[in-house]
Order: structure tokens, then C-alpha cells, then sequence
């Protein structure tokens, strides 16, 4: 029980660096608004990022069975 409840914390402290990216990610994003590569980074770096929030509710999911 307690390794799940460490892990429970290891996956919300996961979301809440990978939330406070995308809010540095679209303050980047205005800053560079009219370089086509920069915004192609972000772009992609915010896919990462929800890919990212997808595998962690994934793990909640595995976590709550057990």
C-alpha cells in the first residue's frame, strides 16, 4: 500500500512540472510568434506534453486496480 501511495505522489508531482512546462511553453510561444522554427518546437514540445499527461493517467489507471 504505501508504494502505491508513492507512487500516486510520483505521478502528481510528474503532472504539476508537466503543467507548469506548458505554461512556460505558451509564454515562450507569444515571445516567439513569428519565428517558424521556434514555434515548431513548441508546437511539438506541447504534443510531448500531452502525450506525457496521457501515459500518467494511464499509470493512475494501472495504479487503482492494484
Amino acid at each position: 500500500m504505501e508504494e502505491q501511495k508513492n507512487l500516486q505522489q510520483m505521478t502528481e508531482e510528474i503532472s504539476d512540472k508537466l503543467l507548469e512546462t506548458r505554461y512556460l511553453l505558451d509564454i515562450l510561444d507569444e515571445l516567439v510568434n513569428n519565428d517558424a522554427k521556434m514555434h515548431t518546437i513548441v508546437l511539438q514540445s506541447n504534443k510531448n506534453i500531452k502525450f506525457s499527461f496521457d501515459m500518467v493517467e494511464k499509470c493512475r489507471t494501472m495504479i487503482s486496480r492494484v
